[in-house]
């Protein structure tokens, strides 16, 4: 099974602390260092640094996007889109 395949598994069944884990342990530093990139291009203020990633959904006004969320060190979370940070950073 893929890592992408195992991640929406536990995603699917609401295992956010299996995902997170996951994330932290394999692909934290690349998602660190693009979220960070992300924020700077954008003048978007990190108040915590970020301490785990994992996919999520978020709705807003009868509409679903697929994003990653951001769980902080203090405790807060986020969301942000991946294409828009990755667009943000090549430019």
């Amino acid at each position: 099974m893929t890592a992408a395949k195992i991640v929406m598994h536990h995603v699917q069944r609401n295992r956010r602390d299996v995902v997170i884990e996951l994330f932290a342990d394999g692909e934290f530093e690349s998602l660190r260092l693009l979220y960070q990139g992300y924020c700077a291009k954008t003048n978007w203020p990190i108040n915590s640094p970020p301490k785990a990633f994992f996919p999520t959904h978020e709705r807003r006004e009868g509409v679903t996007t697929k994003c990653f969320g951001v769980e902080f060190a203090d405790g807060t979370n986020g969301t942000f889109s991946l294409g828009k940070a990755l667009s943000a950073v090549a430019n």
